[in-house]
C-alpha cells in the first residue's frame, strides 16, 4: 500500500494540471453532455452556467481556467492525419505491419470524432476547423470571425470539452488507449 501510494504521489507531482482543475473540467464535461442529451441540442452558455450554479461571466472564467485541457495527444493525431492525407485511408489501414486492432481503433476514433465535430454548434465547429485544419491562430480566427481572441479561446475550450465528453461517452474513461503510439 505504501509503495502504491508513493507511486501515485509521484505521478500527481509530475502532472502539469492540478487535481482541482481536472475535477472542474470533468464536471464541466459531464454537465455539457447531460444538458445536450436532455435538450437534444448543444446547450447555450446561459443554460450551462445555470446548471453549474454560476453566472455566465463565472462560466466564461471557468472555460478560461480549463482551456489547457486537450482530449488527445495532438502531435500523435497530427502525424496520423498527415499520414492519412499523404497515403489515403485505404492504404493506411491495409498495411500488413502493425496491430490490426490498433488500426481499427483509429478508424473508429476518426469516425466518432468526425460525427462529434459535425454535431458541434456552428461557431465552435468553425473555430475547430480554422484552428486544426487551416492552422490559423486564435488571434487570426478572431479577426476572421469578428470576435476577440479571448472569445475564440472560450469557443475552442467549449468545443474540446464537448468532444472529450462525446469520446468518453462512446469509448469510456480509458478512450485514450486508442491514441497510444505503436
Amino acid at each position: 500500500f505504501r509503495i502504491r501510494g508513493a507511486m501515485l504521489d509521484e505521478l500527481r507531482q509530475m502532472d502539469w494540471m492540478s487535481r482541482s482543475r481536472r475535477e472542474k473540467a470533468s464536471r464541466l464535461e459531464k454537465v455539457l453532455l447531460e444538458l445536450e442529451n436532455r435538450l437534444g441540442r448543444p446547450p447555450e452558455d446561459e443554460e450551462v452556467a445555470k446548471e453549474l450554479g454560476l453566472s455566465v461571466r463565472d462560466y466564461h472564467r471557468l472555460l478560461e481556467e480549463v482551456k489547457g485541457i486537450t482530449f488527445v495527444d495532438l502531435e500523435v493525431l497530427k502525424r496520423k492525419l498527415e499520414d492519412l492525407q499523404e497515403r489515403g485511408l485505404a492504404d493506411l489501414f491495409s498495411e500488413t505491419r502493425g496491430d490490426p486492432f490498433e488500426r481499427l481503433g483509429w478508424r473508429e476514433l476518426a469516425q466518432v470524432l468526425a460525427e462529434a465535430i459535425k454535431q458541434l454548434p456552428e461557431k465552435e465547429r468553425l473555430v475547430i476547423t480554422l484552428y486544426y485544419y487551416e492552422n490559423l491562430t486564435m488571434k487570426e480566427i478572431g479577426q476572421v470571425l469578428g470576435y476577440t481572441e479571448s472569445r475564440i479561446s472560450q469557443l475552442h475550450s467549449k468545443a474540446l470539452l464537448r468532444l472529450r465528453a462525446k469520446l468518453k461517452e462512446r469509448f469510456g474513461e480509458d478512450f485514450k488507449d486508442l491514441l497510444k503510439e505503436g
